[in-house]
């Protein structure tokens, strides 16, 4: 297995930047196996980006991920589309899709995983942008937004503090979603869902039965609700018993086309900003490949 570098993607910010420990091991046991880490000097995700894509367009069989969704969805960037495969080393503090493709957590693990061969899994695609997992809108992006910024409390807490600092502010609006080629319906909602893969958020399961390998989507819409309501029913979302409740509804669909009228959040994917409103998001069967991946 020694002999070309393999390119490795390092986020120095993964787990606010406490994770260089797990990094190192991580490095370390690729070695160990044979293989010969590159890490790519990437200054900002536009580097990643870059960087990602030149592997790509020369044909490198396999790189590497350090870090959490953020990293991973700055390299599909890059890579989708291509012959390149990724391997995952999860170090940051979430690590949804690492779960939901059921891989090691543990370094030395991960780094093993990361060699084996690759799956072929969907993605979707946002107005261009790839996301690997959920791409959402309204309260659950502003969640987001508001989790990226904390530095405290760590891991998986900061979107629980996020969520009930964000509760104040809810209003749901009209949604008017096309599902593939059926007429468009317009629904009130406080959260809308696209979902690749079932979790975001530090394991929320929002769009439960979502799948990577059957070409479609899951779509969650969390209705009309108000504070309270959704107080109570948001935590639901980390066992997927909020599927039952009477103001949420999922869809399946390959493409789904998202318009709301006035000043609302935009469109977040992998824990990043994706874009604005309207937006088209559709799943491309077999986008990209990941290595070690388990969907069933």
């Amino acid at each position: 297995m020694a002999g070309a570098p393999l390119p490795v993607f390092v986020n120095p910010a993964a787990r606010k930047g406490r994770a260089g420990g797990a990094v190192r091991r991580g490095l370390a046991a690729l070695e160990a196996l044979g293989a010969s880490p590159q890490v790519v000097d990437t200054p900002d995700v536009v580097a990643v980006r870059a960087a990602a894509g030149r592997c790509a367009a020369d044909g490198v069989e396999r790189v590497v991920a350090f870090g959490g969704d953020g990293i991973v969805h700055q390299v599909l960037q890059g890579i989708a589309g291509s012959g390149t495969a990724l391997g995952i080393v999860p170090v940051g503090s979430g690590n949804d899709l690492a779960r939901a493709l059921r891989l090691p957590l543990r370094p030395a693990d991960a780094a093993r995983v990361a060699l084996a061969d690759p799956v072929a899994l969907d993605a979707l695609q946002v107005d261009g942008t790839w996301v690997a997992t959920v791409a959402t809108t309204g309260f659950a992006a502003a969640v987001n937004s508001r989790a990226t910024a904390m530095r405290f409390p760590r891991g998986q807490a900061r979107y629980s503090v996020a969520t009930f600092a964000e509760l104040a502010r809810v209003r749901s609006v009209p949604v008017r979603l096309t599902l593939d080629d059926a007429p468009p319906i317009v629904v009130p909602a406080v959260l809308v869902a696209v979902g690749n893969t079932a979790r975001f958020g530090g394991g929320m399961r929002v769009c439960p039965d979502a799948s990577p390998t059957d070409g479609l989507a899951e779509v969650t819409v969390i209705g009309d609700v108000g504070p309270l309501t959704l107080a109570r029913t948001f935590p639901r979302i980390f066992s997927a018993s909020h599927v039952r409740h009477r103001k949420v509804q999922t869809f399946r669909a390959r493409t789904v086309r998202i318009e709301v009228d006035g000043d609302v959040v935009g469109v977040h994917g992998d824990g990043e900003v994706v874009g604005p409103l309207p937006a088209t998001v559709t799943t491309v069967p077999g986008a990209w490949r990941v290595a070690g991946a388990r969907t069933v």
